[in-house]
């Protein structure tokens, strides 16, 4: 399982974090939770087919001066923290190909993919201290809600892709063993899928929500929480204005 760093700052902060059922791939390294599942199950049509969950949203209080352990190298004393992740599960059906073993004894694996259930969901924690001024609950709604935005615009495509990245394929793996090389296989194959998902959602929504901070100063300036999450997605627009935009919302 790989687990990323966790991070807050300032007054009104933000933290994700990425745990990868798995030997997952260093390269896997957004800062966001993304719990990737590989089930194997009877060869299918070719298809890709995407169940994207409503939101789960929980607000939790703590003591500043004890904190849970969860959040507690992460939130200054006097700060809130926002916890985003995003879920990603997949149910390929697959056919192994081919099994060989080599000279050198080691085996190799190769799995064809025919078809792909991906199901999304989306978790947000927002932590506050007890005693929380408006001003710092509201720009953690911020956070929520740029959170709830992203993931209504972004991972039914990004779904899509990374069943799109497994669906018809073929993956091959390698080890001691025939059953170990399949599963490598299969290891392959669930680490370009979390990629894929990761780069198109929880990084688009890591840069924007880096901007939002940065334009209200973690929640210490005057800027209404609404104008600031204009600007932060307008100013992810102009910064990647070759690529499609995502849009404002609710």
């Amino acid at each position: 399982m790989l687990a990323c760093r966790v991070r807050a700052a300032g007054h009104g902060s933000r933290a994700s974090r990425l745990n990868v059922e798995g030997d997952a791939s260093a390269a896997l390294t957004w800062r966001y939770l993304v719990a990737i599942l590989i089930f194997a199950s009877l060869p299918a049509s070719a298809a890709v087919s995407v169940r994207k969950s409503p939101p789960a949203v929980h607000y939790r209080t703590f003591d500043p001066a004890k904190p849970p352990a969860e959040i507690a190298t992460n939130v200054p004393s006097e700060g809130a923290v926002t916890v985003c992740g995003f879920g990603f599960s997949a149910e390929p059906r697959y056919d192994v190909v081919s099994r060989e073993r080599g000279a050198d004894g080691n085996w190799s694996a190769v799995v064809s993919v025919s078809s792909v259930a991906v199901y999304v969901r989306l978790s947000v924690v927002v932590w506050t201290p007890k005693g929380v001024s408006p001003k710092l609950k509201a720009h953690e709604e911020g956070h929520r809600r740029l959170d709830e935005m992203m993931y209504k615009k972004l991972a039914d495509d990004a779904a899509q892709a990374a069943g799109a990245a497994m669906d018809g394929h073929q993956f091959t793996g390698s080890g001691t063993t025939a059953a170990k090389a399949e599963a490598n296989a299969i290891q392959t194959m669930f680490q370009q899928a979390g990629r894929n998902y990761l780069v198109q959602t929880s990084a688009i929504n890591e840069e924007i929500n880096r901007n939002y901070d940065s334009i209200t100063s973690h929640g210490t300036n005057d800027i209404l929480e609404a104008e600031a999450m204009k600007q932060a997605v307008a100013r992810y627009e102009n910064d990647h204005a070759d690529v499609a935009d995502p849009k404002t919302g609710n």
